[in-house]
């Protein structure tokens, strides 16, 4: 194929074969659609004009027979939000129906490139005779045979690609998973996957296990038994409770990545949004799903691991400020931080009930990017004040220390589930926060209450209507105390508030009011 590549503008009914690159961009990059460049990418442009990394998922796709491929910078505009919404909400098809996914996973850039991104081997000649039967003539020839070595690793295919780039952002988490079949280019080794299981080079035959990172999930909501051009998501057979815990699950792992915008965090896992709400039927809120919405209130944060070039845990807590957090209620709102949520188990009971839930701002669906939204329950409530000064924090209650050291000194609550997901400034003058009570767990394996601390919002916002609104600014997780010889003498003392607040609160009846958090 000489023809130089250039921008096909499909029809409505037009239908076709296509390859889908998945890769990292890098930082802003000059060679992408807009409405200068349009005409120029529909002329075609010479293969040497693109970028190392586009220009080589090109040439794979030429050997591989496939006439188009779709590449999320030229296949979007990007000066246009409008088309970027309605695209972005198509992504989750376009790899889901591609016939395979080029994962550039050793390419850093759009400029690194990753078709000469290969492990160093050794070689040297070895010399010998070839052995040689009765009916041979006797001959004493000697012949040099050379001999290539890599190192080698076990589970290469996940080896090279968990230590990637690639494998650290947000999108690519999407890509991967919809993908029916990926054609990974590591480091190492060229890795091949699809339903049948993983054949890493050289070797030709696939092997069945689990993929990298996220099989079990994907074992969970997909069932990949047909030759079809796309993997079959039959999240229809399974149990709606599994179906909620498959899409936590989801979320915890996808929330361990990195995005250049925290405001993709959504339009990112919008496909995989999708397709659990066929299965759901239920109204998508901000990550969140309102038929199982008490349960979806009560994410922590743990810190991310910064190695692969993200923000550090502290950082990402200081930009946790009180502009970035509406909605305050979603998992969205701490995106710097890796999400998790309570185990489910028997005995668990909600004290709160959901009254509504809005979410504005959308563009094109549900799916995309938002600009706020309004939740209000009805629960048990507790208000508490904080009241620090110079060099004393004056505190009544063994709830009201506990909940400072949440707000305060998170480190310390490091082994719980109880965490901060605003930074909250204890100023000289006494601060108001409300104790809402969201769910018990009266099982005695592992008794516990959940309860969220919400802090009053002095803005006038539309949504709020003149009403008093809160913010979430924190989760409190209350146990019975364990003793743990590894904790620090500052995380026991927390420990044994824990158990004291839990006590407490067992004995204790809350009045019940509504709150509306944004």
């Amino acid at each position: 194929m000489s023809q130089p590549p250039f921008l096909h503008v499909s029809g409505n009914d037009e239908i076709g074969k296509w390859v889908a690159l998945s890769y990292c961009w890098g930082g802003d990059s000059p060679f992408t659609l807009n409405k200068d460049s349009f005409s120029r990418l529909q002329s075609g442009l010479p293969l040497s004009d693109f970028p190392p990394t586009l220009r080589d998922a090109i040439l794979v796709t030429r050997a591989l027979g496939v006439q188009y491929i779709w590449i999320d910078s030229l296949c979007i505009f990007q000066d246009d939000a409008n088309d970027w919404a309605i695209e972005a909400s198509r992504m989750g098809n376009v790899y889901r129906y591609a016939t395979l996914t080029i994962a550039a996973t050793s390419a850093e850039s759009v400029n690194a490139g990753f078709l000469d991104k290969r492990e160093q081997f050794f070689n040297c000649a070895l010399t010998w005779s070839p052995e040689r039967g009765p009916q041979d003539e006797p001959q004493n020839i000697l012949q040099k045979y050379p001999i290539f070595a890599r190192k080698v690793h076990r589970r290469a295919g996940e080896y090279f690609t968990a230590r990637s780039r690639w494998a650290s952002r947000g999108w690519t988490f999407q890509e991967e998973l919809l993908s029916p079949r990926l054609l990974q280019y590591t480091p190492g080794r060229m890795v091949w996957r699809c339903p049948k299981g993983v054949a890493i080079e050289p070797d030709s035959d696939t092997s069945s296990g689990s993929p990298y990172l996220v099989s079990d999930l994907k074992d969970i909501i997909s069932e990949s038994n047909n030759e079809s051009q796309s993997v079959n998501y039959d999240i229809q057979s399974l149990p709606i409770d599994v179906t909620y815990k498959a899409w936590y699950s989801l979320v915890s792992q996808y929330s361990s990545r990195y995005l250049t915008y925290d405001k993709d965090c959504l339009p990112a896992i919008a496909g995989f949004a999708k397709f659990f709400q066929a299965k759901l039927n239920d109204q998508y809120c901000a990550g969140l799903w309102k038929q199982d919405m008490l349960y979806g209130l009560l994410w922590s944060t743990w810190p991310k691991d910064s190695s692969t070039g993200g923000k550090s845990s502290a950082q990402a807590m200081r930009e946790i400020s009180s502009e970035r957090a509406r909605p305050s209620w979603s998992w969205i709102t701490a995106f710097d931080m890796k999400m998790d949520w309570p185990h489910r188990s028997d005995g668990l009971t909600y004290s709160a009930k959901l009254i509504d839930v809005e979410v504005y701002g959308g563009t094109g669906d549900d799916f995309g990017r938002i600009s706020g939204g309004k939740l209000t329950l009805e629960a048990p409530y507790r208000d508490i004040n904080l009241r620090r000064s110079s060099t004393v924090l004056s505190l009544a209650g063994k709830l009201q220390k506990l909940t400072e050291i949440v707000l305060d000194r998170p480190e310390y609550l490091a082994g719980t589930e109880s965490s901060r997901s605003a930074v909250v400034s204890l100023s000289y003058i006494a601060q108001r926060f409300i104790l809402i009570e969201v769910m018990r767990c009266s099982n005695s394996h592992r008794p516990g209450i959940w309860l969220l601390v919400l802090q009053p919002v002095a803005v006038d916002v539309p949504e709020a209507a003149g009403q008093q609104v809160y913010r979430r600014v924190a989760l409190v997780y209350l146990q019975p105390w364990e003793y743990d010889d590894e904790n620090s003498k500052e995380e026991e003392h927390a420990n044994r508030l824990q158990d004291a607040a839990y006590r407490a609160v067992q004995k204790e009846v809350w009045l019940r009011s509504t709150f509306a958090m944004i």
